[in-house]
Order: structure tokens, then C-alpha cells, then sequence
């Protein structure tokens, strides 16, 4: 999945409902083949994912996760992604901003990629096997 958006090193991804962080556990495995340099270590580690997961369990798992798969400081919201209102949402800068802690109107970036994960009831609710991944 994260083959397909072929996010670089100095961009942004952001999933706002990150789960245990399988998809920025995978785009982290897949941007940590592109590091030359230790510039680009420290944006890898600083400034290239982000996510939010608002499940107390799963969030730590998230965490986690990340931090044993080499992501020394993972930004990680622990609120919903929902909360915020739909013209922040369309301009994800405004969560990745919250989710590092700093204040989303000071901070000018934006993010490159968002990534998501398809409702797994909707996909049963189907009942169609083509819709299988």
C-alpha cells in the first residue's frame, strides 16, 4: 500500500486513524531505504510521520510499535482525528501541527500523503469477495 503514494524522504504522512501503526510503521520501512544522509535521518525521525488514534490501548500500541521498529519520538495524537473541524481536516497541516504540540496556526506545513485503512465492517457488509485486499 505505501508503494503506491511512493512517499520521499521530506515529505509528510499523515494517518489520522493510525490503530497499532501498521501503515506508518510500513511507510516508515519504505522512506528509511531512501536515508543517505543524517539531514535526512533527522527529518525521517523529526518531521515525516504523524498520525492520531484516539483508543487508549491502541494508541500505546501505536507508540510502540514505532518506537521498536526504530522511530525514536513518534507523533502520535492521542485524541480523534473527528474532532476537528472538516476545513482543518482538509488541510491536514492543522492535525499534524496539534499532533506534535504546536499551535496549528503558526505552523506553515502541510502534509504530502494521507494514508487510511478501509472499514473492515464495511468490507463484510459487502459480502463481496472481489473487495478482498
Amino acid at each position: 500500500m505505501v508503494g503506491v503514494p511512493d512517499p520521499r524522504v521530506g515529505e509528510t504522512v499523515l494517518d489520522p486513524a493510525s490503530g497499532t501503526g501498521g501503515f506508518l510503521v510500513e511507510t516508515y520501512n519504505h522512506l528509511a531505504k531512501q536515508v543517505k544522509t543524517v539531514a535526512n535521518r533527522k527529518v525521517l525521525q523529526g518531521e515525516s510521520l504523524c498520525g492520531c488514534e484516539p483508543k487508549p490501548l491502541p494508541y500505546l500500541l501505536c507508540r510502540m510499535n514505532l518506537l521498536l521498529h526504530g522511530l525514536d519520538a513518534p507523533h502520535i495524537d492521542p485524541g480523534n482525528a473527528l474532532r476537528h473541524r472538516l476545513t482543518e481536516c482538509s488541510h491536514t497541516a492543522t492535525m499534524r501541527a496539534r499532533a506534535r504540540g504546536r499551535d496549528p496556526h503558526q505552523d506553515e506545513a502541510s502534509d504530502d500523503a494521507c494514508s487510511g485503512n478501509r472499514r473492515f465492517d464495511t468490507l463484510w457488509a459487502l459480502g463481496n469477495a472481489r473487495y478482498a485486499a
